[in-house]
């Protein structure tokens, strides 16, 4: 089987499962220190679209990331760099399995399927999204 063959969003769910078994087995490594795992997510935006974007997460994602209990850790857009068309943001989550169970049902909410693709129509804002799972270094500042 090849990765074209998969249903759409089948490959993430694989990618998904086999990130969760990977820190699965972390975690129960000798000398494991449980911390916060921070989800790095990059949203590079159709030319012009990030004020639309950007206009979506402050009148409708975070009152549903809240109700869902997702903690944003922080937001950046690019002043000086090779695009400043993409929005930068940390998740904060206690464990993947917390991710995994939270983010399911944000995604699947009616109220965010509904504002996703009213504020889609009648142009699509973004191009791509790239996304990290982080663990902080036990000399990081941010834990």
């Amino acid at each position: 089987m090849h990765v074209g063959d998969l249903a759409p969003g089948a490959h993430t769910r694989i990618w998904m499962r086999s990130l969760s078994d990977r820190l699965a087995a972390y975690e129960k490594a000798p000398g494991y220190a449980a911390s916060v795992i921070y989800e790095y997510r990059a949203y590079t935006c159709l030319a012009g679209r990030l004020p639309a974007l950007l206009d979506r997460f402050r009148t409708t994602t975070l009152v549903l990331w809240e109700k869902h209990g997702i903690r944003p850790a922080g937001f950046w857009t690019v002043e000086v760099g090779e695009s400043n068309q993409v929005l930068h943001y940390l998740l904060a989550w206690e464990s993947l399995a917390e991710r995994e169970e939270k983010w399911a049902r944000f995604v699947a909410d009616p109220d965010w399927v509904s504002a996703r693709v009213a504020s889609e129509t009648p142009d699509k804002i973004v191009a791509s999204i790239r996304n990290e799972f982080w663990r902080p270094t036990d000399f990081s500042t941010v834990q």
